[in-house]
């Protein structure tokens, strides 16, 4: 209890104890008194007034308490309906007053914490209504808490709040999304399709359970994609039947040509067997990227492809004297996976080794690591510069251009790799260094037997 509070009642309890005590003690030595041999009516009026005067009392602490939470009641009922400027009358004890002080020091507070919540939540609704992306936040059960009129505009709906979010769209695949959202699996990104538009689906799971949901539409994106697509495909399809003509006539006329001009011919052969060679890759990317394609997966043994593509590239290997380097152990495990692109992606990587090294070694090793299958690519050439290691795996991107069109690059191969690696759940990693040379591994996943 606050000291000067304390102090104060105690200051009335010992004048209700000591009044009675003194006039039982006046009336006693009175000469009057004394005759009477019976002092109890005396001490009865005694204990009366004493009564009394602790009733009385106890009347003016108890209106005086009331009074102050009386006060500090209305003053709570001003704070929570947003009024902040609480006045108090001061209190006679300071104890209650710096009370009273902390109080309404309080109220400021909140009131400051208010304004800065609003100022915050106008910031959120500015945002969100400014967001092209449909937002919705979900709670636990499934309800929805927070949207965006982007979100609205695509469900066609704006009383959404509160409702389910399967009351205001109706999407098996979109429900079978949110279900699978938990703190073991928080978050995924997918393509989906709600009418007639295509949205990138991006969701997260909070620690709390809720669940924010974002809907981009790419619509557009998609279907430039596809005309890009297919007119890559059908110029692709329309260029080879003229390319292979053409190479069919130059080696029918090489026959039949002189020294002088069979150099010339050698040329217009290289440069066709290039075009040949991008037309065939962009088929294949067109392909891979089709919507609705699929692996022919069944048991590989990795060992048994690299057996099949050496002969292709051993008398390369020989004619520049390069060593070829095997570390292939026969207890590896098999993988699911479609041998033929398996088979693309080795010869890709073994054609950029040997196109790429003039001398040294080119070695291929398998490695069994975490239930994973490390298929490795090393050479000894001329490398490639850190700068460029982001971007080889991009379409036509080239590190010398030069060197790529003597040699026949097509600037496509790698790009073929890391998308016959995402076919198969797997990855592919690149380390180099200029004049050292450069190591690719191909990660893919062992197959459940």
């Amino acid at each position: 209890m606050p000291r000067g509070l304390f102090w104060g009642i105690l200051r009335l309890i010992v004048l209700t104890a000591v009044v009675p005590l003194l006039l039982l003690l006046v009336a006693l030595f009175t000469p009057s008194y004394r005759l009477r041999p019976n002092p109890l009516p005396l001490l009865f009026i005694a204990t009366l007034i004493g009564i009394a005067l602790a009733l009385i009392i106890a009347y003016v602490l108890y209106h005086y308490i009331r009074t102050r939470i009386n006060e500090i009641q209305a003053a709570c009922t001003e704070v929570s309906q947003g009024r902040f400027n609480v006045q108090f009358t001061p209190a006679r004890y300071q104890e209650v007053n710096r009370l009273l002080f902390s109080f309404r020091q309080m109220g400021e507070e909140i009131r400051q914490k208010t304004l800065d919540l609003e100022q915050k939540k106008s910031w959120l609704a500015a945002i969100l209504n400014s967001l092209q992306d449909g937002l919705v936040v979900l709670d636990p059960s499934g309800r929805i808490v927070i949207s965006n009129p982007s979100f609205q505009k695509i469900v066609q709906s704006n009383g959404v709040a509160g409702k389910f979010y399967w009351e205001v769209i109706r999407h098996p695949q979109l429900s079978q999304y949110i279900h699978g959202l938990n703190q073991d699996n928080p978050g995924l990104t997918r393509e989906i399709t709600i009418g007639t538009k295509t949205f990138l689906l991006n969701a997260a799971c909070a620690d709390a359970g809720e669940k924010i949901i974002t809907l981009s539409d790419i619509t557009e994106l998609v279907r430039t994609a596809e005309m890009k697509r297919n007119f890559v495909l059908n110029v692709s399809h329309e260029l080879r039947t003229p390319l292979t003509a053409i190479k069919g006539y130059l080696e029918t006329m090489e026959d039949g040509i002189d020294d002088n001009n069979r150099r010339y011919l050698q040329v217009v052969k290289q440069h066709t067997d290039r075009l040949i060679g991008i037309v065939n890759h962009l088929l294949t990317l067109s392909q891979m990227e089709t919507p609705g394609f699929g692996l022919e997966l069944t048991l590989v043994d990795i060992n048994k492809i690299i057996r099949e593509v050496l002969p292709i590239f051993e008398p390369t290997i020989k004619a520049k004297g390069l060593q070829l380097n095997l570390h292939l152990p026969t207890d590896i495990p098999k993988i699911m996976g479609d041998s033929i692109y398996l088979e693309q992606a080795l010869i890709n990587l073994l054609d950029n080794a040997v196109r790429y090294t003039e001398r040294g070694t080119i070695t291929i090793a398998i490695q069994h690591i975490n239930n994973r299958l490390h298929l490795l690519v090393q050479d000894t050439g001329i490398g490639i510069g850190k700068e460029h290691l982001p971007h080889i795996f991009e379409r036509f991107y080239v590190v010398d251009r030069a060197r790529s069109r003597q040699s026949g690059g097509t600037g496509l191969g790698l790009s073929i790799v890391k998308h016959i690696a995402a076919l198969h759940n797997g990855e592919i990693t690149v380390e180099s260094t200029p004049g050292v040379g450069s190591k690719f591994t191909l990660i893919l996943p062992i197959a459940n037997e």
